[in-house]
């Protein structure tokens, strides 16, 4: 009888044997802490789109448990509900480490891949979130290492490379942050896209405004100042980069959510830009497709010219249900499935065409390279083993 009680109430099987919300960290980074406090012990550091089980709330909390059964509660406000699950099987985490990935290259006859040819192996090893080490045929080729503030932001980067028994830093990096603390009240603000009236949260409170780069010798190698809008505090309005004697700069410009154009300028002059367009189309089994445009153009005494053009596809029926109506988004780089581009040098034009096949966990394993006569020119192929 008491064998019984102890597994009825075992916290895990508990859940998992009735109806739970399935949610999802909306914010870069946020703490699991062990009680519902912001100054409780720090049980996991959780990163932006990961995806949880939420028991209960608490005032402005939510008590969760991860894919890996480690129970806590987070910032309620800092989560996305995903969809109500009836049993453990309906679960889906959608979130693997990589612990190896290994390339093939392509060797390409007729105009089809021949056969494969085993090029790299790389071992991926993460150390609690704070250090990530790769591995080349099992010598440490790389590490890097993060440390995070209590808000779960990311503060500082290091990447060093091995090589012959020597260490060298290849580049150090520091954040400084809009605010102190990063879970405050958000603002409600009311604009108008068109001729609707939209209502958003600005949650800009964790958001970047300074980042420092060292080089190997610790020397400060640059900066970066960001600055958003006023009035829409979530739009980034210009970012101003100084490399040492080159300051250079780029201004966002808006519709309503979505960027539309990047203006980069030096000596505070216009040398290039960034035009940024969203659309849909069906495909011939009738399914929407959602593409976006990427054109580069350069500023030259006869006016602006274009240098670059890249089209990016993704099949709705893909993305998520919250993603299929919003902006574009990483969701949707995770599922583009095609890509074309356009080169204009010398008044040569080079096209290209890439396609992508993704596994489960929307990992790229295979591509494929065309030329402008759909002729095969390029051929990869990975394989991963993820972490259990």
């Amino acid at each position: 009888m008491k064998k019984t009680i102890l597994v009825f109430v075992f916290l895990p099987i508990t859940v998992f044997s009735q109806t739970f919300l399935q949610v999802k960290i909306s914010s870069e980074y946020l703490n699991l802490r062990k009680e519902p406090n912001d100054t409780s012990l720090v049980v996991k550091k959780l990163r932006k789109n990961q995806k949880l089980i939420k028991i209960s709330e608490e005032e402005n909390w939510a008590k969760v448990i991860t894919q890996n059964q480690d129970t806590g509660y987070v910032f309620k406000k800092y989560t996305t509900n995903l969809n109500w699950v009836k049993n453990k099987e309906q679960i889906n985490w959608d979130e693997k480490n990589i612990k190896q990935k290994t390339t093939y290259i392509g060797e390409i006859k007729f105009n089809e891949v021949n056969s494969w040819q085993k090029d790299t192996i790389m071992i991926f090893v993460d150390a609690g979130k704070s250090k990530t080490y790769i591995y080349y045929e099992e010598e440490l080729l790389e590490k890097t290492t993060y440390t995070y503030d209590k808000y779960g932001r990311n503060k500082t980067y290091k990447k060093e490379e091995y090589q012959d028994g020597e260490t060298t830093t290849v580049s150090r990096q520091e954040k400084e942050f809009k605010n102190q603390k990063c879970y405050q009240s958000p603002t409600t603000i009311k604009y108008k896209n068109g001729d609707r009236d939209v209502l958003k949260q600005d949650s800009n409170t964790c958001k970047t405004t300074h980042v420092f780069w060292y080089n190997s010798k610790e020397e400060l190698d640059g900066k970066i100042i960001k600055e958003h809008e006023k009035q829409y505090p979530w739009r980034l309005k210009r970012i101003k980069i100084n490399w040492g004697e080159e300051e250079t700069e780029e201004r966002y410009i808006y519709d309503g959510e979505q960027i539309k154009t990047i203006y980069f300028l030096t000596e505070e002059k216009e040398d290039s830009l960034i035009e940024y367009n969203y659309y849909k189309q069906k495909d011939e089994n009738k399914n929407n497709i959602i593409i976006k445009t990427t054109t580069k153009k350069t500023k030259t005494e006869y006016g602006w010219k274009t240098k670059q053009k890249k089209t990016f596809y993704v099949k709705e029926k893909n993305l998520e249900p919250k993603n299929k109506t919003t902006n574009w988004s990483k969701e949707h780089d995770k599922n583009v499935f095609k890509k074309e581009e356009i080169n204009f040098l010398n008044q040569k034009t080079e096209y290209l065409k890439t396609t992508y096949k993704r596994d489960k966990h929307k990992n790229i394993k295979e591509t494929l390279v065309y030329n402008e006569d759909e002729e095969l020119v390029y051929a990869t192929k990975n394989k991963y083993k993820y972490q259990e």
